[in-house]
Protein backbone atom coordinates (compact mmCIF):
# COMPACT_ATOMS: atom_id res chain seq x y z
CA UNK A 1 0.00 0.00 0.00
CA UNK A 2 2.85 2.53 1.27
CA UNK A 3 4.77 1.42 -1.73
CA UNK A 4 1.71 2.01 -4.55
CA UNK A 5 1.13 5.29 -2.86
CA UNK A 6 5.16 7.01 -2.67
CA UNK A 7 7.08 4.79 -4.50
CA UNK A 8 9.50 2.47 -3.98
CA UNK A 9 12.54 3.67 -1.51
CA UNK A 10 14.59 5.50 -3.75
CA UNK A 11 11.39 7.28 -5.26
CA UNK A 12 11.03 8.20 -1.50
CA UNK A 13 14.49 9.27 -1.48
CA UNK A 14 13.76 11.33 -4.20
CA UNK A 15 10.81 13.14 -3.25
CA UNK A 16 12.34 14.00 0.21
CA UNK A 17 15.61 15.69 -1.24
CA UNK A 18 17.81 13.31 0.84
CA UNK A 19 21.04 11.98 -0.26
CA UNK A 20 21.74 8.20 0.32
CA UNK A 21 24.49 8.88 3.39
CA UNK A 22 21.10 10.98 5.07
CA UNK A 23 18.52 8.97 4.59
CA UNK A 24 19.88 5.93 6.02
CA UNK A 25 20.87 8.45 9.02
CA UNK A 26 17.27 9.53 9.29
CA UNK A 27 16.53 5.77 9.11
CA UNK A 28 19.65 4.87 11.34
CA UNK A 29 20.53 2.27 9.54
CA UNK A 30 24.13 1.11 7.97
CA UNK A 31 24.59 2.41 4.10
CA UNK A 32 25.00 -1.30 3.57
CA UNK A 33 21.19 -1.91 4.44
CA UNK A 34 20.00 0.53 1.92
CA UNK A 35 22.19 -0.81 -0.81
CA UNK A 36 21.16 -4.26 -0.28
CA UNK A 37 17.31 -3.51 -0.25
CA UNK A 38 17.52 -1.28 -3.45
CA UNK A 39 19.32 -3.86 -5.20
CA UNK A 40 17.11 -6.22 -7.47
CA UNK A 41 15.35 -8.43 -5.72
CA UNK A 42 15.99 -6.94 -2.12
CA UNK A 43 12.71 -5.48 0.14
CA UNK A 44 13.44 -3.47 3.18
CA UNK A 45 11.18 -4.50 6.24
CA UNK A 46 8.25 -2.84 6.95
CA UNK A 47 8.99 -0.29 9.73
CA UNK A 48 11.95 1.39 7.22
CA UNK A 49 8.12 1.80 4.60
CA UNK A 50 6.47 3.29 7.52
CA UNK A 51 8.89 5.92 9.22
CA UNK A 52 9.66 6.69 5.30
CA UNK A 53 5.58 6.76 5.14
CA UNK A 54 5.52 9.59 7.95
CA UNK A 55 8.43 11.66 6.88
CA UNK A 56 6.80 11.71 3.76
CA UNK A 57 3.63 12.83 5.18
CA UNK A 58 5.48 15.29 7.34
CA UNK A 59 6.74 16.86 4.51
CA UNK A 60 3.49 17.67 3.02
CA UNK A 61 2.42 19.12 6.20
CA UNK A 62 5.38 21.34 6.60
CA UNK A 63 7.89 21.55 3.39
CA UNK A 64 11.06 22.63 5.47
CA UNK A 65 11.86 19.18 6.50
CA UNK A 66 12.60 18.82 2.86
CA UNK A 67 15.29 21.29 3.08
CA UNK A 68 19.35 20.53 3.63
CA UNK A 69 18.36 17.13 4.57
CA UNK A 70 16.43 17.60 7.81
CA UNK A 71 17.81 21.34 9.14
CA UNK A 72 14.28 22.31 9.73
CA UNK A 73 14.04 20.38 13.32
CA UNK A 74 16.92 22.68 13.98
CA UNK A 75 14.95 26.03 12.38
CA UNK A 76 11.78 24.87 14.72
CA UNK A 77 14.13 24.72 17.57
CA UNK A 78 15.87 28.14 16.87
CA UNK A 79 12.50 29.95 16.46
CA UNK A 80 10.98 28.56 19.38
CA UNK A 81 14.62 29.73 21.24
CA UNK A 82 14.03 33.06 20.13
CA UNK A 83 10.54 33.36 21.53
CA UNK A 84 11.70 32.29 24.71
CA UNK A 85 14.55 34.64 24.71
CA UNK A 86 12.10 37.39 23.54
CA UNK A 87 9.90 36.85 26.06
CA UNK A 88 12.50 36.34 28.77
CA UNK A 89 14.24 40.30 27.53
CA UNK A 90 10.40 41.35 28.37
CA UNK A 91 9.96 40.25 31.78
CA UNK A 92 13.66 41.42 32.63
CA UNK A 93 12.57 44.44 31.75
CA UNK A 94 8.99 44.77 33.71
CA UNK A 95 10.84 43.76 36.78
CA UNK A 96 13.62 46.21 35.77
CA UNK A 97 10.45 49.11 35.14
CA UNK A 98 8.37 47.53 38.67
CA UNK A 99 11.52 47.77 40.84
CA UNK A 100 12.20 51.45 39.42
CA UNK A 101 8.54 51.81 40.34
CA UNK A 102 8.51 50.54 43.81
CA UNK A 103 11.53 52.42 44.72
CA UNK A 104 9.91 55.48 43.62
CA UNK A 105 6.98 54.95 45.81
CA UNK A 106 7.97 53.03 48.68
CA UNK A 107 11.63 54.11 48.72
CA UNK A 108 14.20 50.54 50.06
CA UNK A 109 11.73 48.97 51.58
CA UNK A 110 10.17 48.14 48.41
CA UNK A 111 13.46 46.81 47.31
CA UNK A 112 13.20 43.98 49.57
CA UNK A 113 9.92 42.87 48.85
CA UNK A 114 10.77 42.43 45.06
CA UNK A 115 13.90 40.74 45.05
CA UNK A 116 12.51 38.27 47.50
Amino acid sequence: MIQRRFGGLEEMRAKLGLSRRKICQLLLVDPSAWSRWTAAGGQAPPHIFRALEWYLLLSEKDPRITLSGGSWIASLFNERFDAIERRLKSLARTRWLLLTFVLGVFGGAGVVLILR
